[in-house]
């Protein structure tokens, strides 16, 4: 990812640079202004791809948003998935479930592609998920991103616009073809997420009820803001995709990857 306007500045200051490299203030500058330059055309590409998500119409329309998101992320992706022909199998799912209810990605079988990828890899078992875990996430995702995206910040991270909903405003009860491949995506990046779901169906909470409840509270228009800061373990998604690299090699890996969302979008017609 883009290196943040934060990050430039600090990385600017706190760097060790011996005499001949040190960093005037003019330099300083052209690097916060570079970082603050790069950030706004994040920004603006975040608004056109969240706009573009929203207006599905037609084919064409997916296969632009399928391109726009291949080339804002391809250094994530396996090299398999930016392909002429499965990049025109995900826009023809992604234009088929944004159109019509009927054809969204069922839950149930992202958590089954999902959890076909953590036995692949030789996973822990608990990274297998059910489709109320996914849910879940779901739902907690896009209510952050939700209000992140209208009170804090358009980027990339915080797009709406690709989460199928039901006519409650909530995420529905299956997945827009883009949405799907976010969801695993995040599963294998950043696995405490999972954990977090397990928690929330056993304590009966449902992310976006709380929201609204504290929206109604707040509805002069504060809202309180709590920050917390905590020690991940190693995530181990990530050591048992090491581990089957090293094992079996990177071609075979991206093989695994590209099954796992080849599992996403089944043949025409099958659910």
């Amino acid at each position: 990812m883009k290196i943040s306007l934060t990050l430039a500045v600090v990385a600017a200051i706190l760097i060790p640079l011996g005499p001949a490299q040190r960093k005037t203030p003019e330099d300083v500058a052209k690097a916060v202004k570079a970082a603050a330059a790069a950030r706004q055309k994040d920004h603006e590409t975040a608004i056109r791809m969240n706009e573009l998500a929203g207006h599905i119409r037609s084919l064409d329309d997916a296969r632009r948003l399928v391109n726009m998101v291949a080339k804002e992320f391809s250094d994530d992706l396996p090299p398999a998935w930016a392909t002429a022909g499965l990049r025109g199998r995900i826009a023809e799912a992604e234009y088929r479930s944004a159109t019509d209810p009927a054809q969204l990605i069922p839950e149930q079988r992202v958590a089954d592609a999902w959890n076909r990828y953590v036995d692949e890899i030789g996973a822990p078992r608990d990274a297998l998920v059910t489709a109320a875990e996914i849910h879940s996430m779901r739902d907690t995702d896009y209510t952050t991103e939700r209000f992140a995206w209208t009170r804090v910040d358009k980027s990339m991270w915080t797009m709406p616009n690709f989460y199928a909903l039901g006519p409650d405003g909530k995420v529905a009860n299956g997945c827009r073809a883009l949405e799907s491949i976010l969801v695993v995506w995040r599963m294998a990046n950043y696995y405490e997420d999972i954990g977090a779901a397990r928690n929330r169906i056993k304590l009966g909470i449902v992310e976006s009820d709380l929201f609204r409840k504290q929206e109604k509270k707040h509805a002069s228009g504060y809202v309180r803001t709590e920050v917390r800061a905590s020690i991940v373990p190693e995530n181990p998604i990530e050591s048992a995709e090491r581990r089957y690299v090293s094992e079996h090699g990177m071609a075979d890996f991206s093989r695994v990857v590209v099954e796992m969302i080849g599992n996403l979008f089944p043949d025409k017609g099958r659910n």
